[in-house]
C-alpha cells in the first residue's frame, strides 16, 4: 500500500512537471548581496608587518550572473559581485634587536573590498502552470570556481595592499516568475571560501534582485 501511495503522490505532480516549453536561452541576474566573513579574514605580511582583521565584516554590495541553458535541467554560469565596508585592522610590527624581538600593535578602521568573479554549471528544477503554459518556479544549485580579489585601505596598511586568491561558492535558490521575461530571485545563499594571507576563510553571501530571461519558448 505504501508504494501506491508513493505512486500516486507522483502522479499528481505529473502535471506540473511534465511539460514541452523550452527554458529561456538566457538568464541574466542583477540584485543587492551581503558577503558575511569571519574573523581575521585577511592576515598577511607586509615588509616585516602581520596586519589582520579583528571583528567580523557584513559587507554589502551587488551580485550579478549570467546564465546560458543547454536544456531544462543544464546552464554554465558566469558569477561576478562586488562588496564594500568598513573593518577595524590590527597591525603588528616586528623588530629585532640584539636581544631579541619585540613588537608593536597599533588599531584603525579600514575600508575593505571584495570583488568576485565565478564560473561553473547550474542545475535548475523548473516548475510549470497545469495547463502547461508558462514556467512558474525555478529551484537551482551551482557550484562556481574562479577569483576573489580583497582590497583594504587603511592608515595602517600600506598602499597597494591587495591581493587575489582562490574562490570558490556552493549554494542555490528559488526565483518566482513576474511577467513573460522577468522573474524576481526570492533568495539565493552560497557558502563561499577563499584564502587570504595565512588562511581559510569560509563566508556566506546571500543575494536579491530581478532574473532576466531571453529566449525559448
Amino acid at each position: 500500500m505504501r508504494k501506491i501511495a508513493w505512486f500516486l503522490v507522483l502522479l499528481s505532480f505529473l502535471p506540473v512537471i511534465s511539460v514541452a516549453q523550452e527554458p529561456p536561452k538566457a538568464e541574466i541576474f542583477a540584485g543587492y548581496s551581503r558577503f558575511l566573513t569571519p574573523n581575521g579574514f585577511f592576515e598577511n605580511k607586509f615588509s616585516g608587518t602581520l596586519t589582520s582583521i579583528v571583528d567580523r565584516a557584513n559587507l554589502n554590495g551587488w551580485n550579478a550572473s549570467i546564465v546560458g541553458n543547454a536544456n531544462r535541467w543544464l546552464g554554465v554560469e558566469g558569477d561576478f559581485g562586488g562588496y564594500y565596508g568598513r573593518v577595524t585592522s590590527q597591525s603588528t610590527t616586528f623588530h629585532f634587536t640584539g636581544g631579541g624581538v619585540t613588537s608593536s600593535t597599533t588599531s584603525d578602521t579600514a575600508k575593505v573590498r571584495f570583488h568576485s568573479f565565478l564560473f561553473g554549471p547550474r542545475i535548475s528544477y523548473r516548475m510549470y502552470k497545469k495547463d502547461r503554459s508558462n514556467e512558474i518556479v525555478v529551484l537551482f544549485a551551482h557550484a562556481l570556481a574562479g577569483g576573489i580579489r580583497e582590497t583594504i585601505v587603511g592608515a595602517q596598511i600600506p598602499p597597494g595592499s591587495s591581493e587575489t586568491s582562490f574562490g570558490m561558492a556552493l549554494g542555490g535558490g528559488l526565483d518566482v516568475k513576474a511577467s513573460r521575461h522577468v522573474a524576481i530571485r526570492v533568495f539565493q545563499a552560497d557558502y563561499v571560501r577563499s584564502r587570504f594571507g595565512f588562511r581559510v576563510e569560509n563566508n556566506l553571501r546571500l543575494s536579491f534582485g530581478a532574473v532576466f530571461q531571453f529566449g525559448g519558448g
